[in-house]
């Protein structure tokens, strides 16, 4: 018989406290007295665990009032005063959810007049125009090096957006068409059977890695007069060098001809190791952790490709700025045709050209001087890159790059490029901007060029370019792991995304390089003026962050402006149904937004950001005077949580 709707609460409300339990008594945390025993902050630690898993339960909403006393008496209460909900939370008699809210209403720390989160009306949900996804890592500011929650966010990134056994994927890149004539080898047969035949002793991270070097040092002794560029090499126990947190990696093919081969941005095709197939989805989490590394330091890559070993199933992955799609599983001891698409494999992506490993050919590079060409009015110029002026971080993301750039045979005027990868249905920044330009905005960027990028006169796209049309899009392809997304409103569905160029004349630095108080005060004062224009303009900006506030460079340190109309809309204060669904960066978005999904976007919620910003920068900016605060945390926290964190950190400052 179905559960009533009655039983349904009761498990609902007996889960929820089995998870708070668990958070407790999974660390060692059995009785009151043990919680009491910690220093205040592990118990701060613990109360926003209490309020993040509180806030992602069904009933959350009635569980506000709660949430937003447990974070008061974080901020200014002694522990004892935790003791009634950490009595109710461990007792292992059944008790129902509304037993742990009368616990934490005990739980006053103060009389100080209660926190609530006022109400703005809102109007219900239909379809939200164009709503981002957070909570991923490319939201993640100043990571804190919390490995487990940045795994969580890697998780939530990917799921639903892997998809496994796609067929071609190996036969693409092992097509000997694609290799110049001297590099298109065929493996020894005496070679191979000796790899077939070969008996393990186990399968070990050594062992398997001897075993795959093995066909390395094949390829070379079949053909000692090629001259390769690249190699492959094996270090599991040797951090890469580049990355903050010591990431190691099993192996990878390299490029050659630099001081360090071992640096991420020389790892071309990275490769993990498991020594059973029940671990594949560890090496793939791992092989994800690698290419988020590669995306972040190699700023001209538009797909990474990589492999996992599972005992002796091999898997290929092509990750890009959508997701991730896997190959079918090659079994290499199955027979001795797969041993030679391995082979085949190695060949390739030893002697391929760059861009069949995910570098975009448009990017020209000549005697260490790299160029990007573009036509105004059918009119060619040429722009010399001077140097990277920011990555962004992620994966399934815009991936937004900016370079600064001078024109050919003059250094006067400086220029920003920026490159990113956005959905096809986006209304075009540079569409924008130009108009944005031509109505003398003051304080927003200056337009100049904008293009869809074209490959061989054809759209660079993800589906039909970088994917070259595989057949991928089954729903029962797709991986999902068990970290849902923390928002509702955009679940993670496949969206095609289009690689778009944007050259602007103003170039500037982000603002948190601002150095001192007089010019962040200013340069806020600017910026606020600049999205007051936009608006007056016809558009809501959307995303205000501290990577979209720019300060001058060293040719122009007094001009200010704001950057980035990838999330901007057409503004009609009347059409509010039009600018439902979160927007922008979690960390600074407003406590509205936050709370609750149905709002509708208003320049206030902008204002808001401003003012969050500027709390970031205060806190963490110079790098070498940052404090240690809760507001690192503010990374890793759901929406909804960081919403009444927020509102409480108002209410109650401390």
């Amino acid at each position: 018989m179905a559960q009533s709707a009655a039983e349904l609460m009761e498990t609902e409300q007996e889960s929820l406290r089995y998870r708070l339990r668990n958070s407790l008594t999974s660390k060692g945390i059995n009785t009151v007295s043990d919680f009491l025993r910690l220093n205040p902050s592990q118990i701060q630690d613990y109360a926003s665990s209490f309020v993040a898993i509180m806030s992602s339960d069904p009933q959350s909403r009635r569980l506000n009032a709660a949430m937003m006393k447990i974070l008061s008496l974080q901020s200014q209460g002694p522990p004892e005063l935790f003791e009634p909900l950490v009595a109710v939370i461990l007792n292992n008699k059944p008790n129902p959810m509304k037993t742990c809210i009368r616990s934490s209403k005990k739980i006053s720390p103060t009389p100080q007049s209660p926190v609530t989160l006022s109400t703005r009306p809102t109007t219900s949900l239909d379809a939200p125009s164009n709503p981002v996804k957070t909570g991923m890592t490319s939201g993640i500011m100043n990571s804190s090096g919390q490995l487990n929650e940045f795994l969580a966010s890697l998780k939530r990134e990917l799921s639903g957006l892997t998809y496994i056994n796609v067929p071609g994927l190996v036969q693409h890149f092992t097509a000997k068409q694609c290799l110049p004539s001297a590099f298109r080898l065929t493996p020894n047969e005496s070679f191979i059977e000796e790899r077939y035949t070969y008996k393990f002793s186990n399968k070990s991270e050594k062992t398997m890695l001897e075993w795959i070097n093995s066909f390395y040092v094949q390829l070379k002794k079949q053909s000692p007069e090629l001259q390769y560029s690249r190699a492959w090499r094996s270090s599991p126990t040797k951090p890469m060098k580049g990355t903050t947190d010591q990431r190691k990696i099993d192996g990878a093919i390299v490029s050659l001809g630099t001081e360090n081969e071992h640096h991420i941005k020389n790892i071309l095709v990275p490769f993990e190791q498991k020594n059973s197939e029940a671990l594949a989805k560890d090496a793939y989490i791992c092989l994800a952790k690698d290419v988020y590394e590669i995306f972040k330091h190699q700023p001209t890559r538009s797909f990474v490709v990589g492999l996992t070993l599972c005992g002796t199933s091999l898997q290929l992955w092509q990750f890009d700025r959508s997701g991730a799609i896997g190959s079918e599983l090659l079994e290499l001891k199955a027979n001795r045709k797969n041993l030679e698409i391995f082979f085949g494999l190695m060949s390739f992506f030893l002697a391929c050209d760059k861009e069949h490993l995910g570098f975009d050919p448009t990017f020209i590079e000549n005697q260490g001087i790299r160029t990007v060409k573009i036509k105004i009015e059918s009119t060619p110029e040429t722009l010399i890159i001077d140097g990277l002026v920011f990555r962004a971080s992620g994966i399934c993301t815009r991936g937004t790059t900016c370079w600064k750039a001078h024109l050919k045979g003059s250094d006067q005027q400086k220029f920003l490029i920026k490159d990113s990868w956005q959905p096809t249905n986006r209304t075009k920044e540079g569409d924008m901007l130009c108009d944005v330009t031509n109505q003398k905005v003051p304080y927003v960027a200056q337009y100049y060029y904008h293009e869809d990028v074209q490959v061989d006169n054809k759209q660079v796209d993800i589906e039909s370019h970088v994917r070259r049309g595989a057949a991928f899009k089954q729903p029962e392809l797709a991986i999902n792991f068990a970290e849902t997304t923390s928002d509702k409103v955009v679940p993670n569905e496949f969206v095609n995304r289009v690689h778009r160029r944007l050259v602007l004349k103003d170039v500037g630095q982000p603002i948190w390089n601002a150095g001192c108080p007089i010019r962040l005060l200013k340069a806020l004062e600017h910026c606020i003026k600049g999205h007051q224009g936009l608006l007056g303009a016809g558009y809501l900006h959307r995303d205000i962050s501290m990577n979209n506030l720019m300060i001058g460079d060293t040719h122009n340190p007094d001009k200010n402006f704001l950057i980035d109309l990838d999330m901007a809309i057409p503004y009609n204060p009347t059409t509010k149904q039009e600018r439902l669904g979160r927007t922008g960066t979690k960390l600074f978005m407003s406590i509205h937004l936050l709370a609750n999904e149905e709002h509708s976007h208003d320049f206030v919620d902008d204002l808001e950001s401003f003012f969050w910003v500027l709390l970031w920068i205060c806190i963490h900016y110079p790098e070498n005077q940052k404090k240690t605060s809760e507001v690192t945390k503010w990374n890793y926290y759901p929406l909804k949580t960081l919403g009444l964190v927020k509102s409480g950190a108002l209410h109650t400052p401390g």
